[in-house]
């Protein structure tokens, strides 16, 4: 289930058994359906996001009503509101 993340970690570090053990235990595979929002306005990010399949995209609202896109989360790689979650504040 988490073969493409282990895989990609791999090529930046080195992970022993017990250390990939540790990590498995802090990891939730979340699923979602097309439309779906992983993240709406108001909401604290709880976590970073690595994209085994499809593609995200962090958007935000325009003073004028439009879409503009901030970040695109493709396969094989991550995607965050990361002021919001380091921060800890509310995704705006």
């Amino acid at each position: 289930m988490y073969e493409r993340l282990f895989e990609h970690l791999l090529r930046y570090i080195h992970l022993e058994a017990g250390e990939r053990a540790i990590l498995l235990s802090h990891l939730q595979l979340k699923k979602l359906s097309r439309k779906e929002f992983l993240l709406k306005e108001g909401q604290v990010c709880s976590g970073m996001y690595f994209v085994i399949e499809g593609c995200l995209r962090l958007y935000s609202i325009t003073e004028k009503g439009s879409e503009q896109i901030l970040q695109f989360g493709i396969e094989n790689w991550w995607i965050s509101d990361y002021l919001s979650f380091e921060n800890k504040l509310p995704s705006p």
